[in-house]
């Protein structure tokens, strides 16, 4: 059988993060035609925020940079302008003359004043709430339009904003230093309090909000998700109400989005629901593969005759292991090898299959592999057939050497109406 090289790899990585899952990192290629020395070398640890829009209206994507050196954000870094020449992202002074650090927090770029540019607005740790108008040239303070929000405490992690009362500018929610929205219409010239459109709207901490018109009647709902929970709120064109049939989940840090995903001319919301946490501890099933992102009931189907899941790392058996797992186990090898490695079994002594693996390797460097000779874990499985019922048991048991006798470390149960059609299943005990 000739086995395709692309599963062979797979199967060598699944034969690892059975035992243990670990984290996969991966690296992006960097281009560092787009990165001048400014940014290749900015110090922002963590807590950075990022913001991509057309500052300076000539047709492309600048980039805004802010954040902290330190884990607890005690020293943040000054915020900076990158502007976009089309082949580089170069730091610009006149743009960055006028922003401070912000330390932890959030920003957004939003024509608030309605005259054609994009204006900043920045709230974090360092600063509580700050609004930089676009004047075409550089960003500058307005104490007028950030007033009334900082006096209501304006300043904590989250805002959005959009056209809530659908009369041309953009309003804005912020959540607010006890994590409750608040809701500010634009009247052209400043933010104002609202406490009509904002009443009905709950709290929550670490959020990611959205607006945008999910119930298709011509004005933006409101989404609140967060730590604390979250809800779905209908514009009904002068307050928010709450949807009682659309509650929306919460989560720590959750991530959230919100694009017609169907097709179908409404706006979808997807969240990122709590994800599974592992035990800290060795898979216990093939089964909790399902539970890892990207594994497919179709690929652990696939996967599932040639893969284990034991309580702690060990020894691949050359003497009852499949061909596809030596395969795996030993990629560096021919198919050919691979049939002579087979055909020559059992093996009896460790240094002589050691041996037997340099001769088939020829010179090439064989991988680090975990194998042996015994098995200590067995899976044994029994079908009891009773008229037209059949139940299957399955177990995993552990002998090790020297011992006589031996432990059952799983069993479940399975019982089928005919030979074709499941009636209900035990998980293992």
């Amino acid at each position: 059988m000739v086995l395709k090289r692309g599963f062979i790899f797979a199967l060598a990585f699944l034969l690892g993060i059975i035992l243990f899952l670990d984290i996969v990192s991966a690296n992006l290629a960097e281009n560092a035609s787009w990165l001048d020395e400014n940014l290749t070398n900015s110090n922002y640890g963590t807590h950075s925020t990022i913001l991509v829009g057309d500052i300076d209206n000539d047709g492309d994507k600048d980039f805004i940079l802010s954040g902290c050196t330190d884990s607890n954000c005690q020293n943040p870094e000054l915020t900076n302008v990158y502007l976009n020449n089309r082949t580089s992202l170069i730091i610009n002074t006149t743009w960055s003359q006028n922003l401070t650090a912000m330390g932890s927090g959030g920003g957004y770029l939003a024509d608030i004043d309605n005259d054609g540019d994009l204006d900043l607005l920045f709230t974090g740790s360092a600063i509580d709430f700050i609004i930089y108008v676009n004047n075409g040239e550089t960003f500058t303070q307005n104490s007028t339009w950030e007033a009334n929000v900082v006096s209501n405490g304006g300043g904590s992690s989250d805002m959005v904003l959009g056209d809530i009362d659908n009369d041309g500018d953009l309003d804005l929610v912020m959540d607010g230093s006890t994590n409750t929205q608040t809701v500010f219409l634009n009247n052209g010239s400043v933010f104002v309090n609202n406490a009509t459109w904002g009443s009905a709207i709950g709290s929550a901490s670490f959020n990611r909000n959205h607006m945008f018109d999910y119930d298709n009647d011509g004005d933006l709902d409101f989404i609140l998700s967060g730590f604390s929970g979250g809800a779905s709120y209908f514009n009904n064109g002068t307050n928010f109400t709450e949807d009682p049939d659309g509650p929306i989940g919460g989560g720590e840090r959750i991530s959230n989005t919100m694009g017609d995903i169907d097709n179908d001319g409404d706006i979808d919301y997807l969240q990122m629901k709590t994800p599974y946490r592992a035990a800290n501890q060795p898979m216990q099933s093939v089964e909790e593969l399902r539970l890892v992102r990207g594994f497919t009931p179709e690929i652990v189907d696939k996967l599932r005759p040639w893969i284990a899941a034991l309580p702690q790392p060990t020894e691949i058996n050359v003497n009852t292991a499949p061909k596809e797992v030596l395969s795996a186990l030993f990629y560096t090898l021919p198919a050919s090898a691979i049939e002579t490695l087979v055909s020559e079994r059992p093996y009896t002594d460790q240094a002589k299959l050691a041996g037997k693996l340099q001769e088939l390797a020829a010179g090439t460097t064989l991988p680090q592999a975990f194998y042996g000779i015994k098995s200590s874990y067995f899976e044994v499985e029994v079908a009891t057939l009773f008229g037209r019922y059949q139940r299957t048991t399955q177990a995993l048991i552990q002998r090790s050497a020297g011992e006589a006798g031996f432990r059952t470390l799983w069993h479940s149960q399975r019982l089928l109406n005919s030979p074709t059609q499941p009636a209900s299943e035990a998980p293992p005990a």
